[in-house]
């Protein structure tokens, strides 16, 4: 048997016409692309190249991208085209395959398989799917087991038929196999959201709002790049009162501890958190749990008595059998989460990762029914901290363990026992006063260190801010200074020309006159109208004025100059008095490094806290 695979697409190029269909120009930061790859329909053919009936499948993404074609045409009605087009599209595959059978030869062939795949396309009036496609077809070859019924036949025990009409039989009855196409089961529930939101679109709850895209957003960070934004999400103020037990070189990356910050500081909705496997997922939701567990701890703390957490009690009767329950303070509620994953093992390995002793500090000293959660998890375990429960069987298996289990008085080996024979014959041991006032003790120490190292940073970008005004008055002022001292070297070039062309027109004033015309030439020239007499004064006169404009413009030069010395000794003096002043800020800082260290090993236990060269 051989499955045919038509029209084969990649997955990220579907993504890209969708985006395209939707006018999304959107960047989307968790689209990532790869090599998967679907088709636009599928069918089965026997050992001999003939078409099994009832084997065709077309991927729901296929139809819903031919309805959202038409969106613009029906713009509220356009997902109630899914199954007008699925039937086209089925009837196209009919019409094509009764045209087989009515031929002499009914193997297919490629031009065969070509030609389905184009009037499919058409049909479906989604005319960029040929530029998509990747292979017209892929085919893979099936095995089929022989019956049971057949493996001790001599005649029929092969693993081949020898008998066609047998063999057919056998195949007609194979439905269409589970495929590995992009097949939705919400398709039904995106529609009637679509309805919904034809009419309203204040009557669907945020969470779908947020996941459709139509709750606005802010500005999207990238925390590797954005600075300022890693500072402002990693402040101490977020800095949550409890973390997971575990040594404190184990304790969470900036990255980590910037999405636990942002998670507790959602007070609704969803949040997400992405990674491949082995980046820290798990680890910084085990730090989001302790921090749940701290909060309710610090509302029990509230109470002299634990008792006063319940109160107002009621009678329920559950098969003829009245039980008596207590409401819980509504203070103590309100803090759940839920852990979800598209992979049960995943949250399953969660709830096996909290009890066991191997995932915390051995050092802190947990205890917390230890032995039975060691018995109930077959593992050892330092608490009931949580429990594979889900299905009936786990959760049959859980209580059994852990609250009604007995020791067997058969077996010496096992004395294992649950919760309800153990408070039967040992009442706790703890004081709740005691208990209660340690943990209040810890946790005004806890916050007064963490009010320390909130002080703390504010100094610290005091500091830095103060160097940086510094440093950038530095800068502006020997930017000044250097633009001053050129305009000076420019003007002293300048005037330094001037005096030398002075010079020169002195020399050349002093030469002229020594040609002045003699006395009696000025006779025979009497009647002329320009004389030689007059033509030498008039030089001597011109060259006069050249001088005096040149020691004009020198006494300018001179006042432009004097009034730049002063003001690059002003700008020196102010560039000296800010290096100075910036030394002494870091020297101040120099002599505050021992409280700087013990800053930082007093908060060693967190590599998320800023350190000096933050």
């Amino acid at each position: 048997m051989y499955n045919v695979f038509l029209g084969v697409v990649n997955s990220s190029d579907i993504t890209k016409l969708l985006k395209t269909m939707l006018a999304n120009n959107k960047e989307d930061y968790n689209l990532q692309s790869n090599n998967n790859v679907s088709y636009l329909c599928t069918f089965q053919l026997n050992n001999y190249g003939e078409i099994l009936k009832d084997t065709f499948a077309i991927p729901e993404y296929f139809i819903s991208i031919a309805c959202l074609n038409k969106k613009n045409i029906y713009p509220k009605t356009w997902l109630d085209l899914a199954p007008k087009i699925q039937q086209q599209v089925e009837d196209t595959y009919k019409n094509w395959v009764d045209v087989l059978s009515n031929r002499p030869n009914c193997t297919v062939k490629f031009e065969d398989l070509r030609g389905l795949l184009a009037d499919i396309i058409t049909v479906s009036e989604v005319s960029d799917f040929h530029n998509l496609i990747r292979n017209h077809a892929i085919i893979y070859s099936s095995c089929i087991p022989v019956p049971n019924r057949f493996k001790n036949d001599k005649e029929k025990g092969e693993e081949k038929f020898s008998d066609i009409k047998y063999y057919e039989e056998i195949l007609e009855t194979i439905t269409a196999p589970d495929l590995n196409i992009l097949n939705s089961f919400y398709l039904d529930d995106i529609k009637i959201v679509n309805n919904v939101l034809n009419n309203d679109k204040e009557t669907i709850g945020n969470a779908l709002k947020d996941y459709l895209g139509l709750t606005p957003k802010g500005k999207k960070h990238d925390l590797r790049k954005d600075r300022f934004q890693l500072e402002q999400l990693s402040n101490p103020e977020f800095l949550p009162s409890s973390r997971w037990p575990v040594d404190n070189k184990l304790a969470l990356s900036i990255a980590q501890q910037v999405a636990v910050n942002l998670a507790l500081s959602e007070t609704s909705g969803l949040f997400s958190v992405n990674g491949p496997p082995g980046t820290g997922k798990t680890t910084l939701l085990r730090d989001i749990i302790s921090e749940i567990i701290t909060t309710k701890a610090k509302i029990l703390a509230d109470f002299a008595n634990p008792k006063d957490a319940f109160n107002n009690p009621e009678s329920i009767s559950i098969e003829e059998y009245n039980y008596k329950v207590w409401n819980v303070d509504s203070r103590l509620l309100g803090h759940e989460i839920v852990i979800a994953s598209s992979n049960n093992t995943a949250v399953e390995n969660i709830s096996k990762e909290i009890p066991r002793l191997a995932e915390v500090d051995k050092n802190y000293g947990l205890e917390y029914f230890s032995e039975i959660a060691t018995y109930v998890n077959n593992e050892e375990c330092w608490g009931i901290g949580s429990a594979v429960l889900g299905n009936k069987t786990n959760r049959s298996i859980f209580f059994d363990k852990f609250w009604s289990k007995q020791p067997s008085t058969n077996n010496e080996l096992d004395n294992n026992y649950g919760l309800h024979y153990l408070l039967a014959i040992e009442k706790p041991k703890s004081d709740w006063n005691e208990n209660r006032k340690q943990f209040l003790s810890t946790l005004a120490e806890f916050t007064e260190l963490k009010l320390e190292l909130i002080e703390f940073k504010k100094e610290y970008e005091s500091f830095d801010e103060e160097e940086d005004k510094i440093f950038n008055k530095t800068n502006k002022a020997n930017d000044e200074l250097k633009i001053s001292q050129e305009k000076l070297e420019s003007y002293e070039n300048e005037l330094a020309q001037i005096d030398t062309i002075t010079q020169q027109k002195k020399f050349q004033l002093e030469e002229i006159k020594k040609l002045e015309p003699k006395w009696y030439l000025m006779l025979f020239e009497f009647f002329k109208k320009e004389s030689s007499h007059q033509k030498w004064s008039d030089k001597c006169l011109s060259i006069i004025e050249e001088i005096s404009k040149l020691f004009e413009k020198t006494q300018e030069l001179k006042l432009v100059i004097g009034d730049l010395r002063k003001i690059i000794s002003k700008l020196e003096s102010k560039v000296s008095d800010l290096i100075k002043k910036r030394e002494e800020l870091i020297a101040s800082t120099e002599r505050n490094y021992q409280y700087i260290n013990l800053i930082q090993n007093k908060y060693s236990w967190s590599s998320a806290i800023p350190n000096k060269n933050f």
